[in-house]
């Protein structure tokens, strides 16, 4: 798995390959539901690493995930209020990349 600057893939920052890259669970004592997942990220001292961490330190709110993944098992069900959820139970996790500026 891999995370690129802007989700650009000639703009890599980091991979779990080279162990600049690791998932981490969020547990529920820190408010987290149990099924998050975190990431920590050794930036490179490239210039695009350095450009991260530039706009990183002049966010005016916490850093989100542009996530890339391909679902092999899902299961739908409904909330009390019948809105509708879907549960990932398989996946493969392609690339992690850090967003500063959300698109959504």
């Amino acid at each position: 798995m891999s995370a690129f600057l802007f989700s650009n893939s000639s703009l890599l920052l980091g991979s779990t390959a080279r162990d600049t890259l690791n998932l981490v669970e969020q547990d529920a004592e820190a408010g987290h539901r149990p099924a998050e997942v975190g990431y920590r990220l050794s930036v490179p001292a490239e210039p695009h690493g350095r450009r991260l961490a530039t706009l990183l330190e002049q966010a005016t709110h916490e850093p989100r995930a542009c996530i890339h993944l391909r679902v092999s098992e899902d299961e739908w069900t409904a909330d009390d209020n019948g809105r509708a959820l879907r549960t990932i139970k398989r996946m493969t996790l392609f690339s992690v990349d850090p967003e500063v500026r959300p698109q959504y």
